[in-house]
């Protein structure tokens, strides 16, 4: 979470659209959004995964990368982040299921789910 985020471009697009960002996470070979919701001051969150590893993505509600929180997960075939909610305090809830352990041990697999809490600060 730490660290500026690297630049993005903005892209030509259709005139109902406020903004739209795209990237490439330098060291991974994918990075895939598949959830999406925003807080109650505006910020956008995005969860998904980085090649294995899971991320959450902040942005703010002008599209600017805030931070990006990566789980890796050693050894794992992969953990992926299907799921966003944000609280009322603007705090945000992940979830998503991994071949690993990720916070702690593997309750027996092959797969196993999980849900994280973070701060939205």
């Amino acid at each position: 979470m730490r660290g500026a985020p690297p630049p993005s471009a903005t892209k030509a697009i259709p005139s109902s659209a406020q903004w739209s960002r795209d990237w490439h996470e330098l060291g991974y070979t994918n990075a895939s959004i598949w959830s999406v919701a925003t807080s109650p001051d505006g910020h956008v969150f995005a969860s998904g995964n980085t090649s294995h590893s899971m991320a959450l993505w902040k942005f703010t509600s002008g599209g600017l990368r805030v931070w990006q929180a990566p789980v890796g997960v050693g050894g794992a075939a992969y953990t992926y982040a299907v799921g966003i909610a944000v609280d009322l305090h603007g705090d945000v809830v992940t979830g998503g299921s991994t071949f690993g352990s990720i916070f702690a041990p593997s309750q027996g697999g092959p797969d196993d789910a999980w849900l994280v809490k973070y701060p939205g600060q």
